[in-house]
């Protein structure tokens, strides 16, 4: 029953990850592309959001006591992408 409480609380810390990901630093893209007309900049900017999201990702159970192999970590990441994306699409806050 622990083991499935850890999912669960994982599940959650990598919902909340993914969404700052994809509303700071995807959708800040477009912005920082509009206003400044430098590609390089933009691309710099999401690099370090992949940075963030992958340490995120790696480390973050760890923090908090959870101990689960990278396996699993990745596949409830694969699982968070799913409602993540539809939950802001139905909110509008994803651009084309």
């Amino acid at each position: 029953m622990k083991k499935i409480i850890d999912f669960i609380k994982i599940f959650f810390l990598y919902f909340i990850t993914l969404s700052v990901y994809v509303l700071l630093f995807i959708e800040g893209e477009t912005y920082i592309e509009k206003w400044l007309h430098n590609s390089w900049i933009s691309q710099l900017y999401m690099y370090i959001g992949k940075l963030f999201l992958v340490i995120s990702i790696y480390f973050l159970p760890n923090k908090i006591g959870i101990q689960i192999r990278f396996f699993y970590k990745f596949l409830i990441y694969i699982l968070v992408m799913v409602p993540v994306f539809v939950l802001l699409d139905i909110l509008g806050l994803l651009s084309e």
